[in-house]
């Protein structure tokens, strides 16, 4: 069975003389890559980048191969690459911001998600992500008022409730901060959320 263990069939000797055109190559990385198999998707698209015009998707593709690889710093510098192909590219920006938080570059990851806000200013996520960037740059007026704007566009969601909850804290606004904890408690509390409150 050729598929119970895996093998790069690019590296396979009797296979490897058929698999030099970019097409087939192609075909072989979105196998790989369609069945998770970052490393070996990377590496093959690796191989049709050497052989063809550089196009958007498939700079995605090999970032996203590296993310998942947990090779971040990488990873960014592809999808920069795909951004200069297509900077309008929702996909690409949400990656990059993901990418630069992930690394603790708040600030790069900021101005991500502030363009993805441009496109989407309804996202719920956006919202969150925004507020979360601003608390780790120290900056909780910012950061509670794109929670309370998270809040706000989903009244059905306790997602906003913690971090809301948590800088009302840091901003020694007890009375409104105990409040939310109070919410949180009534709805699948955590450890973290008893010793707050």
């Amino acid at each position: 069975n050729p598929f119970k263990s895996l093998s790069n069939l690019i590296d396979i000797p009797v296979l490897k003389h058929n698999l030099k055109d970019t097409e087939t190559l192609s075909i072989v990385a979105e196998f790989y890559f369609k069945r998770k198999y970052y490393n070996e998707a990377y590496n093959t698209f690796s191989l049709v980048a050497e052989n063809s015009r550089p196009h958007a998707a498939l700079f995605q593709k090999m970032g996203y191969s590296l993310q998942q690889m947990g090779n971040t710093a990488k990873a960014i510098s592809l999808y920069e690459q795909a951004e200069l192909l297509n900077a309008e590219s929702q996909w690409t920006i949400r990656n990059l911001a993901a990418c630069h938080k992930t690394l603790g570059q708040f600030g790069e990851a900021l101005k991500y998600y502030q363009r993805l806000e441009t496109m989407r200013p309804d996202d719920v996520s956006i919202a969150l992500n925004i507020g979360h960037c601003y608390l780790a740059l120290d900056n909780i007026k910012e950061a509670l008022h794109n929670y309370y704007k998270a809040e706000f566009l989903d009244e059905q969601s306790t997602r906003a409730w913690r971090p809301v909850a948590w800088c009302l804290m840091l901003n020694r606004d007890f009375d409104q901060s105990l409040a939310y904890y109070n919410r949180i408690i009534n709805n699948e509390p955590t450890a973290a959320d008893y010793l707050n409150l």
